[in-house]
Parts: C-alpha cells; structure tokens; sequence
C-alpha cells in the first residue's frame, strides 16, 4: 500500500501542505506521470529555477537543464540521480555534491518515492535533503583521525592499545603502533592475536593485574616494566598508560619507552661512583702507610749528628708535603664522589 501525500492540494484545500513544504530546508520536488508539477523554495534556492518555471517541464529536461549543471560529474551524477528516481527503492539515496547558482558549495541526499494521493492516482516524491554540515563534520573527523593515525604509526616509542576484561586482566591487543612492531619483531597482525601478559617475563605476569587495578583507580600510571621480544630478548621499559572508557569498554593506551641506554648509563655511573670510592679509601690507606714509616726514618735520622742525617730529614719533608697533596686529592675527590651518588641517587 503506497503512503498518502499531503503536500498536493485537493479540491477545496488551502494548501497548507505546500506552504509547510517551502519552509522546509531540504529540496522538495513533486513529480506525476513523467512531468514536474512543483519544487518548495529550498529548490529554487539551490538550482536557481523557479516552481512556475519548472512546473509541467518533462522530468528528463528537469534534471538535465537544472539539476545537472549544478553537480559535480555534470552527466553521469545526473544519470545515478535518474536510475534512483526510476526505481524509487524504500530507503535508497545518493549522494550528490555541486555548487549552488551563488557558487556555494553543497552536499544534498536524494532520495525518491512514490506515494498515493486521494483520487488524484500516484505522485513521485524527490527529496534533497541538505547534507553538508554533516559532510564538513565528516571531513574534519576524518583528517583529524588521519592526523592521529599518523603520530600513532611515527611516535618513536611503543604504542599499544587493549581491552580490559571483566576481571580487570588484559585482552588483546586492539592497535599496536609501527614502533611496537619493530621493538618485539612481530607483524601486527602477530601482535594482535597477544596480550600483554605474552610479552612480559614470566615472573612479572602476577603484577599485571594488580596494576590494572591501579590503573582504573586513579585513571593514569607509570611503571618499570620489562618486554620480551619475540627472540626472547628482555627490554626494559618505562611505561605510560592511560585508561580511557569508549561506550562501555574498558580501554588501556600503553606507551613504552626503551630506557635500555638510560640503565646502561646509570649502571656505568654507578660502576665509577664504586671505582673512585675504593679508589679514595686506597689513598687514604697508602697517605698513612707512608707517613707511619716516614714517622719511623725522621725519628732515626734525628739522631744522627751529620750531614747525611740532614739530607734525610730533607727528602722526608718533602715526601710529607707530597703526602699532604695527596691528601688534599682525596678530600676533593671525596666531594666529586658525595655529588655523584647525590645525582645518581636522583
């Protein structure tokens, strides 16, 4: 059973159903028998003609001589527009892109039924409904997705993306970046049949859950974690996640970074600050060894009444003042040695 229409004035009617329609702001046109009888002001506005104009003009002239002109693709949109027009299909539409008579771009959805009006037989009814704001929305979703997509897949350090499960242990991962790929030696489409329990050592997978609860507590967390490639090369990692909820689901970002040269360097530092103490305590030791038996040859060569006995206490004040150097060095370095286990503590 076809609709009924109230757009077309019956006898006797005011025609309030085609006053409402030149309100609207989507192009109505009303067609019967091949033959245009009426398109709303929306129309007039888009393609620069007017209903008195159109009205009685063969639908074919219509779309060539108004619509047409005013379509990107000139002929062959028209000719998509016509194939939708003839079969009238519930629910199907094209869209259309062109420049109004103004020279302002736009985006209309045509869409065409046949609906059933009284005793005046069957109507075919075009709709054109605007469209472009939401076009301009979806142009700008998609270039700023384009934009994430590509800091996503060039970030230097090791996206990963997963879905928490309802006893807050990680599923799967649902995107992985090219750095992630690179870091493990997994293709994404390897990586994404894991989960981040497959990719940290096996002592370290009972702590994934209690950090997951951490986690969705206070909404962001950093941690010391290790990742195992697929090699079985252990990579130590700082990492970075956020939780984030989309409709329902509970989602992690995961950033990782390699800190394997930050460890090495803090692991050498470490190794010279233990060098320079033994070597302090060494001089220490020595500057008293020294100035012990130095103590002992002063002492003898004191008691010698002779010249030889004055070249000796000679050389050892110069040694003492050699070993008062060496002390000096120690006291200093004991200071080099306090501020490099106070910078490497922080």
């Amino acid at each position: 059973m076809e609709p009924s229409l109230t757009l077309v004035p019956e006898s006797g009617s005011d025609g309030l159903g085609l006053l409402l329609a030149d309100l609207l702001e989507d192009g109505i046109v009303l067609e019967q028998n091949g033959t245009v009888i009426y398109i709303n002001r929306c129309m007039e506005d888009l393609f620069g003609c007017t209903s008195s104009r159109v009205s009685g003009m063969p639908y074919t002239d219509f779309i060539r001589t108004c619509i047409a002109p005013c379509l990107d693709g000139g002929e062959k949109a028209s000719i998509s527009l016509f194939s939708t027009h003839v079969r009238s299909t519930p629910g199907e539409h094209v869209e259309l892109r062109g420049t109004s008579r103004e020279g302002t771009p736009f985006w209309l959805e045509y869409s065409s039924r046949r609906i059933k009006q009284g005793c005046n037989g069957l109507y075919r009814l075009e709709t054109y409904r605007r469209i472009t704001r939401w076009k301009k929305a979806q142009e700008r979703l998609s270039r700023s997705e384009e934009k994430y997509r590509l800091l996503f897949q060039q970030a230097n350090d090791a996206i990963l993306v997963f879905e928490i499960g309802p006893l807050m242990l990680p599923g799967r991962f649902l995107e992985v970046n090219d750095a992630a790929c690179r870091r493990l030696g997994y293709t994404r489409e390897e990586l994404s049949a894991h989960s981040p329990m497959d990719i940290v050592p096996p002592e370290r997978v009972g702590t994934i859950g209690l950090l997951m609860k951490r986690l969705f507590i206070k909404g962001q967390i950093m941690f010391d974690m290790e990742h195992v490639a697929r090699d079985g090369t252990r990579i130590p990692v700082e990492v970075n996640a956020h939780a984030i909820m989309i409709g329902d689901r509970k989602v992690v970002i995961s950033i990782s970074r390699d800190v394997s040269e930050r460890r090495a360097l803090e692991d050498l530092r470490l190794k010279a600050s233990e060098q320079l103490e033994e070597n302090i305590l060494q001089f220490a030791t020595l500057g008293d060894r020294i100035r012990n038996n130095l103590g002992v040859i002063v002492g003898i060569a004191g008691l010698l009444e002779s010249e030889e006995g004055r070249r000796i206490l000679e050389q050892a004040e110069r040694i003492d003042r050699t070993v008062d150097q060496l002390d000096r060095g120690s006291l200093e370095s004991d200071l080099v040695r306090q501020y490099l286990k106070k910078y490497h503590r922080n």
